[in-house]
């Protein structure tokens, strides 16, 4: 049996949360609350959650709020390479949306992430984009197939 080892990162009002699988790293969001004074004391936590030559082997983003995401660029450069990152597939009007928003704040690299994910992590990290279903709701439990950690993960 495998050891997990999960942690709730204390960056106040946000999330960032993940879970050590013994070779493999998993992490849900990685945000906080947005201000316009940034943080020190939590990009520190962001910076020295994982070492510079860890790879984070899945990346799940829940939504685009900023304390779910206002850090993943932190977490992004912090370790050797993400993956993998699943994340809410957006039309193209709220991208153009929430891109514009976050462009408004300043935060143009959270912009990026959301119009173009692939430029935002880079060639080498696998985006796979999650669709809701016509009723507005996951479509967990119907006819998915369960996904093998170890198939993500190479081995």
């Amino acid at each position: 049996m495998s050891k997990i080892m999960r942690t709730f990162h204390p960056v106040g009002q946000g999330a960032f949360y993940s879970e050590r699988h013994e070779n493999f790293n998993v992490v849900y969001d990685c945000g906080t609350q947005y201000t316009k004074r940034a943080d020190k004391g939590i990009k520190r936590t962001v910076e020295t959650s994982f070492d510079k030559d860890e790879e984070i082997d899945i990346l799940f983003i829940s939504h685009f709020d900023f304390d779910h995401v206002g850090h993943i660029s932190t977490l992004r450069d912090s370790v050797k390479k993400i993956k993998k990152v699943i994340l809410p597939l957006l039309h193209d009007d709220i991208k153009i949306l929430l891109s514009s928003f976050y462009n408004g704040l300043g935060a143009t690299e959270i912009a990026t992430l959301i119009s173009n994910p692939q430029e935002f992590f880079g060639d080498e990290t696998t985006i796979i984009e999650v669709e809701l279903t016509e009723n507005g709701e996951s479509p967990i439990g119907e006819n998915l197939e369960s996904i093998d950690i170890d198939s993500l993960n190479g081995t």
